[in-house]
């Protein structure tokens, strides 16, 4: 009895050992030091401060030259009861980037789909006029006519590439 009792304070805290270092794995991963040369300005409003580095290196990952973006801690959204964890709104002046704190490796995936949709701006290839939707310079979307989220041909593009984008993101910013 005494034997199984030891057996489970032995067990209990290697658990709490384990999930400590599971929740602070991604906090002690540094970033390499790298010089940008593209011109782009990000200027981070959220919290935690790794997010603009992580958007200048996707910037540079997809090449974007003079572009500005800010990024904000996002509001309380919701959109039909789907978690939104960021969401990225062209301007004039240049992109604001909405996003809920998260881990630095969560932030990562996310902020490379967002990416993927700065660079469809950039393109051209989505063009957003009031509630207006224009993608890919021919299919236009009326605000009472946009498909549902999983069936956005934007949405469909940024989830297939956000992968290779936030690996090669990685690549710039371990390697």
């Amino acid at each position: 009895m005494k034997n199984n009792k030891i057996l489970i304070i032995i067990a209990a805290a290697l658990l709490a050992l384990f999930i400590y270092f599971i929740i602070n794995a991604d906090y002690n991963l540094k970033f390499n030091k790298i010089n940008f040369n593209d011109n782009n300005v990000v200027l981070n409003q959220s919290v935690p401060k790794y997010m603009d580095t992580i958007v200048l290196a996707g910037l540079h990952v997809l090449n974007c030259k003079n572009t500005k973006v800010m990024i904000k801690k996002m509001p309380a959204y919701d959109m039909a009861g789907m978690e939104i964890k960021a969401y990225i709104i062209k301007y004039d002046f240049g992109y604001i980037i909405w996003i809920k704190d998260m881990s630095k490796m969560e932030a990562l995936l996310v902020l490379s789909h967002e990416l993927v949709h700065l660079k469809q701006h950039e393109d051209k290839r989505l063009i957003i006029i009031n509630n207006d939707i224009i993608w890919d310079k021919d299919m236009v979307y009326k605000s009472d006519e946009i498909p549902d989220y999983n069936l956005r041909p934007w949405e469909i593009e940024a989830f297939d590439n956000q992968n290779y984008i936030k690996n090669e993101i990685e690549n710039t910013l371990f390697n």
